[in-house]
């Protein structure tokens, strides 16, 4: 991610790594906690502000996960910033947008796709994709990749399902998106 101007700092709630180096980049700003339920945001919120502020749970026994603990949204003043809690996301589906702009959500696919030889081209199957040459030659993180198909494939999905397509109710897939 970094390679694509997206900057990383690597924090350990547990062991209390790193916490600096975010809260520098966190200060001035309101900042929210989001993601998957039971992965530790308000572990990391309670790390961030130096004491036990909120509520959180034992991991679980038989998966070794977290579980989800966090019901409501809250606002945590601290010196340096406002933190915001919010309980974890369970599943996600997308707003239903056009296929080409799955693309404007991955900055360095963007970037490549004006050299594509198709205008429309989705990065899938088409020839002579800039992006798919790319990500052949590890210009494109792979994950990244795929997880633009997964979210390209997920619209297709939710395309049909908002026209009507499907007769049984849509569940929409869990993604892990990088």
């Amino acid at each position: 991610m970094r390679d694509i101007g997206i900057p990383i700092v690597q924090v350990s709630a547990h062991a209390g790594t790193g916490l600096d180096a975010l809260i520098a980049v966190l200060s001035g700003h309101r900042t929210m906690l989001a993601g998957q339920s039971g992965v530790g945001k308000s572990s990391l919120l309670n790390a961030l502000a130096g004491e036990a502020v909120r509520a959180t749970g034992a991991l679980s026994t038989a998966s070794g996960e977290g579980r989800h603990t966090t019901v409501s949204s809250a606002i945590l003043q601290v010196p340096w910033g406002e933190l915001a809690d919010s309980p974890g996301v369970r599943d996600y589906a997308p707003p239903v947008v056009p296929l080409q702009d799955v693309q404007s959500g991955f900055i360095e696919i963007a970037a490549l796709a004006r050299g594509c030889r198709f205008q429309d081209c989705l990065h899938s199957r088409e020839p002579q994709c800039a992006v798919q040459a790319a990500v052949a030659a590890g210009k494109i993180d792979a994950r990244r990749y795929e997880s633009y198909r997964r979210l390209l494939n997920l619209t297709r999905q939710l395309e049909r399902s908002e026209a009507g397509a499907a007769d049984a109710p849509w569940s929409p897939p869990r993604l892990g998106l990088v």
